[in-house]
């Protein structure tokens, strides 16, 4: 029996082994934890989104609480083109074009879509693929509006099994119920 001193040449590489696969898996935490940040801002942003089209909405009640509005009054504001206006009851909303920070004789409709154009290239500034819709829920005055911000965002999974875990890119949505 000999008295030995020291590791072999195979418990170093098996330590080494099973450090590597441990920082292999340290690093996939790591770029989970920065999609899932990444997916949090996106979830802040828009219900920052919302929420300042529930206080425009507010502050613009002219516009909102008229009888003039189109039923069924359904209209999307795309990523693609964040100027256009389109959807059932959109009229006025999407031939104005008047920019009403810098104009002083904006009337409520010129008002309500400047707003709507401005908060939707926010929502496009930062999302994937993102959208804003405003749906008038009923008929009842004073309206209700469902405002929803839709976006893609990135999934990703832990495991192997993206159809398990998800992996790849999921529709998100945000929505709210607002009474001008």
């Amino acid at each position: 029996m000999t008295n030995q001193k020291g590791m072999s040449l195979i418990e170093v590489l098996v330590g080494m082994v099973v450090a590597a696969l441990g920082l292999m898996g340290m690093a996939r935490l790591q770029s989970l934890a920065i999609n899932q940040t990444l997916n949090a801002d996106a979830q802040s942003y828009a219900a920052l989104a919302t929420e300042n089209l529930s206080a425009v909405m507010k502050a613009n009640r002219a516009f909102w609480n008229s009888g003039s509005l189109a039923s069924p009054f359904d209209i999307r504001i795309d990523q693609n083109n964040a100027t256009v206006i389109r959807g059932t009851g959109a009229g006025s909303l999407a031939t104005a074009t008047k920019n009403c920070q810098t104009a002083s004789d904006c009337d409520p409709s010129e008002v309500a879509a400047f707003d709507l154009r401005r908060l939707a290239a926010e929502v496009a500034g930062f999302a994937s693929a993102g959208r804003m819709e405003i749906k008038r829920v009923g008929s009842t005055l004073p309206p209700v509006f469902q405002v929803t911000v839709a976006w893609s965002e990135k999934t990703m999974s832990l495991g192997g099994n993206s159809t398990k875990y998800g992996a790849g890119v999921a529709s998100s949505r945000y929505r709210i119920l607002v009474r001008p």
